[in-house]
């Protein structure tokens, strides 16, 4: 199995959104995202613009007890800090797309202050097209600082 870049995108200034678009058809993708908070900004994904309430997922925050949410507008990830995830996703036309989300955060800067992590595993119950878009959308107040950024790779 070779991994091949399908898209990337960085911000060259600050801005409430990430989009890394015109992906190609693959069967796996793996989006890398850099998320440099520009103060309160929290990762929530969504696939191909999606804003419908067509997401679920499963996740534990800093090895908590599981947490739900079901029929969603967003996939959500992260806190308001730098940090860096990496996303698994299953992209077959016919089928729900599973996500397994692993994201680490800086938290409060130095070493007397561990990370926070996010293991997340998720889906978007879409079953007629593949995914062709990756959209993180800032749940925050500000906005994602300029060099943020989403790279998607693919393979069959």
């Amino acid at each position: 199995m070779v991994w091949g870049k399908a898209g990337t995108t960085t911000l060259g200034s600050a801005s409430a959104t990430i989009d890394v678009s015109s992906l190609t058809d693959n069967k796996f993708l793996m989006a890398l995202t850099h998320k440099i908070s520009g103060g309160d900004s929290v990762v929530r994904y969504r696939l191909n613009s999606d804003t419908g309430s067509n997401y679920a997922r499963r996740y534990s925050e800093n090895g908590g007890s599981d947490g739900t949410s079901t029929s969603s507008t967003f996939i959500a990830s992260g806190y308001g800090y730098d940090g860096f995830g990496i996303n698994y996703i299953v992209n077959i036309s016919s089928e729900e797309k599973l996500l397994i989300y692993d994201d680490v955060d800086s938290n409060t800067a130095g070493a007397g202050n561990a990370p926070n992590r996010v293991e997340e595993v998720a889906k978007w119950v879409n079953t007629s097209e593949v995914i062709d878009e990756i959209n993180i959308v800032n749940g925050g107040a500000d906005n994602f600082a300029t060099d943020s950024n989403i790279t998607v790779l693919g393979t069959d």
